[in-house]
């Protein structure tokens, strides 16, 4: 039977950093095939959990075990309502996408249980829309009694931006901090190897990640905001991170909150738009070159731009001075559901705002390119093929 082992390791301090890792140990039919070293790093005054805590191993490690269908085995503690949460994490990916994930058993050498949550809030914070939108939001008390205290923000190094790229990442970091001081919330760094060692898709892996690299703030806070990436309204399944399934990735101890589902990309924009710190250091761009500023070319980086125009602002000084958008709109067709959907809910807010441009008839184009593309790669569509080719293979009649 091939089975993923977890072998927690011993808290290392370096300078002024402190280190947390673990061994992964790929075994097929018991003997080892593959081994690696998972750690994160962060700063020596963040107080780490014991080094037997193996939840924020889990976490990032789930998804290459249900890829790989190896059973876990953790030779350390889990905590039990987080194991609880996992089992029916693992049906749902399963339910999705049978054809990628199987669901695996987890044993585990200690069953922990949970201690009463921190106060406090922390919350990825990249300097993208959703992070942005989030933190504006909860330090404006603009969510009634669901606002959250944040208590700090974490950068993660390792994540878009890889680790041999320390330049762009401090330049990042120094300028996130920058934006976050000036509603009064600290910003913390924390480095993890995750994404050289894993298998995992990253479109579908990306949350329990990110979770998993935040859980080890769980001695100072007690809760996880995670910025929604699609709304209620539009919602792209399977992805990575949604309200289905991100609430399934805590536990007793350390909460999970999807937030901001009920705005549409164009609305989160328009309500920190006035935020002239934010938005003059908003930073959404990842196809680049570079990877601590906005190209102003690529896809997000030209939808970003419209979101503004969908609500009436001018476009800020982050992104390059582009004085031929609409040319660029012509050359765009959405890769995927997601991205069509962004943008049908930029052309939707437009034109419910009296927004009455140019553009708006090149945005409703380039949904229509793309909805024949999208379709081709739908569930549904994806079955067809999958039929024609089991047709032609056995020279049966399948119906659907």
């Amino acid at each position: 039977m091939d089975s993923l082992l977890i072998e927690p390791l011993s808290l290392e301090k370096k300078d002024d950093q402190i280190i947390r890792a673990c061994h992964v140990i790929r075994l097929n039919n018991g003997k080892e095939v593959n081994r690696n070293k998972l750690w994160f790093q962060f700063a020596s005054h963040i107080q780490p959990s014991n080094a037997e805590d193996c939840d924020s191993y889990i976490l990032c490690l789930l998804m290459d075990a249900m890829t790989e269908g190896r059973a876990v085995t953790v030779n350390g503690s889990v905590s039990k309502s987080l194991l609880s949460n996992l089992t029916e994490y693992q049906r749902a990916w399963h339910m999705w996408r049978p054809d990628l994930y199987t669901v695996v058993d987890i044993e585990v050498k200690e069953l922990r249980k949970d201690i009463a949550k921190v106060d406090g809030a922390v919350c990825a914070f990249s300097g993208g829309a959703d992070s942005m939108f989030t933190v504006w939001q909860h330090t404006q008390k603009q969510n009634s009694y669901r606002t959250q205290n944040i208590k700090l923000c974490s950068l993660i190094h390792g994540f878009d931006i890889p680790l041999t790229d320390t330049a762009a990442f401090n330049a990042v970091f120094n300028r996130s901090s920058r934006v976050l001081a000036d509603i009064n919330i600290p910003l913390e760094a924390i480095k993890t190897n995750y994404r050289e060692i894993t298998k995992a898709n990253w479109g579908f892996a990306h949350a329990s990640a990110l979770i998993g690299v935040l859980a080890n703030f769980k001695q100072q806070v007690g809760t996880r905001l995670i910025g929604s990436s699609y709304p209620y309204s539009y919602l792209h399944i399977p992805w990575g991170s949604s309200p289905i399934t991100d609430h399934l990735l805590a536990s007793e101890q350390f909460h999970v909150i999807h937030d901001g589902a009920s705005y549409t990309r164009t609305e989160k924009i328009n309500a920190f738009a006035n935020w002239q710190v934010g938005v003059n250091n908003l930073r959404v761009c990842w196809e680049g070159d570079i990877k601590d500023k906005n190209c102003g070319r690529c896809e997000k980086c030209i939808r970003t731009q419209f979101n503004f125009l969908a609500c009436g602002h001018a476009i800020p000084h982050c992104f390059p001075e582009n004085n031929n958008l609409i040319a660029a709109l012509k050359k765009i067709t959405p890769k995927h559901s997601g991205i069509l959907s962004d943008w049908q809910q930029i052309y939707d807010y437009a034109s419910a705002h009296g927004i009455n441009e140019r553009w708006l008839a090149e945005v409703k184009k380039l949904i229509r390119r793309g909805q024949p593309r999208i379709f081709s790669f739908s569930r549904y569509g994806y079955i067809r093929v999958k039929l024609r080719a089991l047709r032609k293979k056995k020279k049966v009649k399948v119906t659907v």
